[in-house]
């Protein structure tokens, strides 16, 4: 179990430079630490969603408006690549 968790960790990790150039955070923070303990890894979406909103207040998403036109018209669409990235990252 302890191999998975590190090889799991490492393929976020790939990505945290990027991340932290793109929205001055580290990716290890959104890793959904519920599923880590039973053995998956994933993106928190919920938790990076809060957290990108809270990161740029004044500019909070509009009703209409999805989390993804929210990324892409704050930071542009390589910053949504990486995201869409992550989500599917297993």
């Amino acid at each position: 179990m302890r191999e998975y968790i590190t090889r799991g960790m490492a393929k976020f990790m790939e990505y945290d430079d990027e991340f932290n150039n793109t929205f001055g955070g580290h990716v290890n923070h959104f890793i959904d630490k519920f599923l880590v303990s039973v053995g998956f890894f994933s993106f928190n979406i919920i938790s990076f969603d809060e957290w990108i909103q809270k990161k740029n207040p004044g500019q909070y998403r509009t009703n209409k408006e999805s989390l993804k036109m929210f990324i892409t018209r704050l930071y542009g669409n390589k910053a949504m690549e990486l995201i869409d990235k992550l989500i599917v990252l297993k």
